[in-house]
């Protein structure tokens, strides 16, 4: 019994652990979004450049959850029609 008992901790752990590092990679592409977003809306030319450039590369990955997605392409769109 105390090797199933052992399993099952082991098992909780190591959800626990995928968990947050899915998390603090969530969260680490949202630091870098909004990076991207401020740089983006700069009003020098060649920052806003960069921050459009990498809202570009930040919504190509899969790290982002639907709506930190969308929220990046709805920027990335607005920015791109005023060029």
């Amino acid at each position: 019994m105390g090797v199933v008992a052992s399993g099952l901790a082991f098992s909780a752990a190591m959800l626990s652990l995928r968990q947050k590092a899915a998390h603090d990679e969530r969260d680490a592409w949202w630091k870098r979004a909004q990076w991207a977003i401020d740089h983006g809306l700069s009003t020098h030319p060649d920052t806003r450049f960069v921050g459009t450039e990498a809202m570009q590369v930040l919504a190509l990955e899969t790290t982002a959850s639907g709506p930190d997605a969308e929220v990046l392409k709805a920027a990335l769109a607005y920015l791109l029609d005023k060029r």
